[in-house]
């Protein structure tokens, strides 16, 4: 009897070791698409702010725009 009950004791722990990587899996995957979700209007924006910044600019001033722009981007990812 004793035997069956570590054997169900062992069995409960590693079980609830299964559910905690179930939680931490769906809370991973979750944050990963709000990752990607960010990504993406970071993205969309990004074309919509930079076609009026670069209108008349030589090319060495859309280069330091578009540089420009790029750190904003970053930083809202990181943020």
């Amino acid at each position: 009897m004793e035997r069956a009950k570590v054997c169900r004791e062992e069995w409960l722990a590693v079980f609830e070791q299964f559910r905690r990587v179930e939680a931490t899996k769906s809370e991973v995957e979750i944050e990963f698409s709000k990752l990607c979700s960010a990504i993406r209007a970071e993205v969309d924006a990004l074309s919509a702010r930079l076609t009026h910044k670069l209108v008349g600019l030589d090319s060495a001033a859309m280069l330091t725009a578009i540089q420009r722009e790029m750190t904003v981007f970053c930083r809202h990812l990181v943020g």
